[in-house]
């Protein structure tokens, strides 16, 4: 599909320049974009920096509002950066602002903002606008930062201090009443404790139901432990007798969703329930597999592969949609899984030579137990048939050796072709003959199978005999030499050429 590239043409709103007393925000280059990115499901999407230029000086503004007009691009979110934060956003405007008192000099960057392209064929634009402001923030707290009475950035404690109406509290060891106004420890515990059956330092008694009694009267109600009650560190059950701790829980509190310390499970009625119907009803199945569905981090259902993904601890390991995991459980390429995970059997890896057992061994050894040797002779001298088994040098020859061409092996004449012949057909095609008959075939004077006339012409010339005189031919001499060293049975003269 082809469609055209994802250009943003930016266009400043105004003229992007901001004064502050000497101090100037520009922010000509408000938007910074990478490259168009084409995503899994085919949408074209650019991310944009938002920031400006803060020249001479300092800038005492921690707020900007952006105002977005958008030509055929799809606003799909904003991040803040550094110490912004984005406080409201819509698709055509957002709110961002910071904890710092004042912008100094420098480029800031404060967010990014990712766009969708609508239609891939057509030009997209983006119009920005940008304004700053300052909050004031007298008594925040803002994403975690304090401001005093003041405006200005204190501590937790002085704001707590300075700025909130402490109602039945004790801050930093002050002790707050019921009116928010600070009190001695005694008045705090009149005013905002409960004090049931207490005596406090003053010698005020309180009974069991916490209001002012006499002395008498406390003993009368307190002395004897009030039913489900916790006192000096003893348990009470419902009818006043001290037990132990897990029998009071089970006896007076309430307990839901709870594991008491003898395994005794309760649901989110406050029944007892079994282990298996405690965690459908109470936990929350973080990377757990229930009822044959698969539940991730966040304990939401996921696919098998996901959950093995992000649940599991993958050694050597390869999932179903082929992500290899090496021996330290990350995940790796093919090749270094196999390096890492796979016992190299009969293989060459980085130079090395391992057998079938994965052992590595010389070059030799791996020819001799992994490879397939027909015919082949190894750098130690073994040799191996056409059946790739070990032979001897003398079945090597037979079995893998080019067929004998014109020679003769074991009493045996093989000629041209490799083909076993009889001797006469070896010496007339494997042996040269110049001036030579052999039974009827003639050769001249350079080897060549003739006619008898040419044979004549080229080898009839006489020689003489230096101890008789006589003269011979070529071709007698030659015969002559033959018969004798090859056992010629007889000689007869023919037109002064000599015949075998």
């Amino acid at each position: 599909m082809k469609f055209r590239g994802f250009v943003l043409f930016i266009i400043l709103f105004l003229v992007g320049i901001m004064s502050a007393s000497a101090t100037t925000i520009d922010y000509h280059e408000g938007l910074k974009c990478d490259p168009y990115i084409v995503e899994a499901d085919g949408r074209v999407s650019m991310q944009c920096k938002v920031g400006f230029q803060v020249k001479d000086g300092s800038a005492y503004y921690n707020s900007l509002r952006g105002s977005l007009t958008l030509n055929n691009v799809e606003f799909a979110g904003i991040t803040a950066s550094g110490d912004w934060h984005v406080e409201s956003k819509d698709n055509k405007n957002f709110y961002l602002t910071t904890s710092k008192t004042k912008l100094d000099e420098g480029y800031h960057v404060v967010a990014t903002i990712k766009f969708y392209k609508i239609d891939r064929e057509k030009e997209c634009s983006v119009i920005y606008e940008f304004s700053f402001s300052n909050e004031t923030r007298k008594c925040m707290n803002y994403h975690g930062t304090y401001y005093g009475k003041d405006g200005k950035i204190t501590d937790k404690k002085t704001y707590e201090l300075e700025c909130l109406k402490h109602v039945c509290e004790i801050v930093d060891g002050h002790y707050f009443n019921k009116e928010g106004k600070e009190v001695s420890h005694l008045d705090y515990q009149k005013s905002c404790e409960i004090n049931i059956c207490k005596i406090l330092s003053d010698g005020t008694h309180y009974g069991k139901d916490g209001t002012v009694v006499t002395a008498s009267e406390y003993r009368m109600q307190c002395e004897k432990p009030a039913p489900c009650e916790v006192r000096d560190g003893k348990y009470y059950d419902k009818e006043g007798k001290e037990v132990s701790h897990l029998d009071y829980q089970k006896a007076c509190e309430k307990n839901i969703c709870k594991i008491l310390s003898d395994g005794t499970r309760y649901g989110k009625d406050g029944t007892v329930v079994s282990e298996e119907e405690y965690k459908k009803q109470c936990e929350k199945p973080i990377c757990e597999i229930r009822d044959g569905k698969y539940y991730g981090k966040d304990g939401k259902e996921v696919s098998e592969l996901d959950y093995q993904k992000t649940c599991e601890t993958n050694i050597c390991k390869i999932l179903s949609d082929g992500t290899h995991y090496g021996k330290d459980g990350t995940v790796v390429t093919e090749a270094e899984y196999k390096k890492q995970c796979e016992k190299p059997v009969c293989e060459i890896r980085d130079g090395k030579y391992y057998d079938k057992d994965g052992k590595e061994v010389s070059e030799l050894d791996y020819q001799k137990t992994c490879e397939k040797n027909i015919c082949k002779i190894l750098s130690d001298g073994t040799r191996y048939g056409k059946d790739g088994t070990v032979v001897s040098e003398e079945e090597y020859k037979k079995q893998c050796e080019k067929a004998p061409v014109c020679e003769v092996r074991d009493g045996k004449y093989y000629g041209k072709d490799g083909e076993e012949v009889d001797e006469r057909t070896y010496r007339t095609t494997c042996e040269v003959h110049k001036c030579q008959i052999i039974g009827d075939i003639y050769f001249d004077d350079k080897g060549r199978i003739v006619s008898e006339d040419e044979f004549d012409a080229a080898c009839n010339a006489p020689i003489d005999n230096p101890q008789t005189g006589a003269t011979m031919s070529y071709a007698f001499v030659a015969t002559l030499l033959l018969g004798v060293f090859g056992g010629l049975k007889y000689l007869k003269r023919q037109n002064k050429i000599y015949h075998l």
